[in-house]
């Protein structure tokens, strides 16, 4: 489970699919243990990004590199790097190829214009028109982990030295920071007020002070990488590699280990490679099991669809064991 999106009161997740004939899927959430096949909109082996654009699923494929998490390669080396766009119950409308990219990585709608980068080729690319991407410069000459919107700006984290920019216009990116000996910055999550970034290979948080200053917020357990990141119930959830577990941010320091999710044997590396909030739960997808894990904390309710465009009034209420949430002044959802 390598993407996760929640669009339209619906959660849906991709796949990598190692098989010889078999292109990632897309499907959409219905009940425990059941999932509706959205199809494969590529013949790619992996739906690897998700975003919601113009009120519209987006996906990105790629053809997965499956030794990067130690893995056999898929015999499927056909090439990704497409964006879809759900049309349908499972119809999938070509928006267009990343420039020489087999592969989109992340997607990010900054400024009413979707972004995007590749995993194994430099480089950010916007979306003009139906099916147009034109290159947006290469953040610190590097290729790109993870791209994410923050306090008005949008920002990119790198492989190497390329630490954390944030896009200024055009093809030009301001330096804001490397973490120490981190090789790659995997991961951004806006928490508190404040921007955080998991790596590899420490398997540390890093929260931004600003300039190109960060702060350790320590490593989690002994673990070497922090993929996913998603704030729930009012805490930083974390999925982390080599284990496959889900930590929870306590202080600076100072992590609860809560699961291990992916216990395949045998293998070197298990993922909790992607998480997100809906239904007033977290998610959160494995590799290589390919499971998809839940847990809820509390009484959450969350509104399960995008906000229209422009400012808005939320407010939550809770009153005994009943949350309500309100948007606009009209309550949009309840749980207790």
């Amino acid at each position: 489970i390598c993407s996760m999106c929640v669009h339209e009161g619906s959660l849906y997740v991709g796949t990598y699919e190692p098989d010889a004939e078999r292109g990632g899927h897309v499907y959409r959430y219905q009940a425990d243990g059941v999932w509706v096949d959205c199809g494969s909109p590529d013949v790619a082996n992996a739906v690897m990004s998700m975003a919601v654009y113009e009120g519209k699923l987006m996906v990105g494929t790629a053809c997965y590199r499956a030794k990067g998490s130690a893995l056999e390669n898929s015999p499927n080396t056909k090439p990704g790097g497409h964006v879809y766009e759900l049309a349908g119950a499972s119809e999938w409308k070509d928006r267009g190829r990343l420039p020489e990219a087999n592969d989109v990585y992340g997607m990010a709608v900054y400024k009413g214009k979707l972004f995007a980068i590749p995993m194994y080729t430099p480089g950010v690319f916007r979306l003009e028109g139906e099916s147009s991407w034109v290159p947006c410069g290469i953040p610190g000459e590097q290729r790109s982990m993870s791209l994410a919107v923050w306090n008005g700006d949008l920002w990119v984290t790198g492989n190497g030295s390329a630490g954390v920019l944030r896009y200024l216009g055009g093809s030009e990116w301001e330096f804001r920071g490397r973490q120490e000996q981190e090789n790659q910055v995997y991961a951004l999550a806006a928490y508190g007020g404040e921007l955080y970034v998991g790596s590899w290979p420490t398997g540390k948080v890093w929260r931004h002070t600003g300039g190109t200053a960060w702060d350790d917020c320590g490593q989690l357990g002994t673990e070497k990488e922090v993929m996913a990141m998603a704030v729930y119930a009012g805490k930083l959830y974390c999925g982390t590699l080599p284990l496959g577990q889900v930590y929870r941010y306590e202080a600076d320091g100072s992590w609860s280990l809560l699961a291990q999710l992916d216990s395949t044997p045998e293998v070197l590396y298990r993922r909790v490679w992607t998480m997100a909030v809906f239904d007033g739960q977290l998610f959160a997808g494995t590799l290589p099991s390919g499971h998809v894990w839940r847990m809820r904390a509390g009484q959450v309710a969350t509104l399960d669809r995008e906000l229209p465009s422009g400012w808005h009034h939320l407010a939550a209420v809770r009153q005994g064991g009943l949350v309500r949430l309100y948007l606009d002044g009209k309550p949009v959802a309840s749980v207790g």
